[in-house]
């Protein structure tokens, strides 16, 4: 797998998590 790839898929999924994240601190 080329490293460009995993990148962009870490970010996605930093991405989602950082949203969630946020989401949860505004609800808790």
């Amino acid at each position: 797998m080329p490293r460009i790839f995993i990148r962009r898929s870490l970010s996605i999924y930093s991405n989602r998590y950082t949203k969630l994240c946020t989401v949860l601190f505004i609800y808790l």
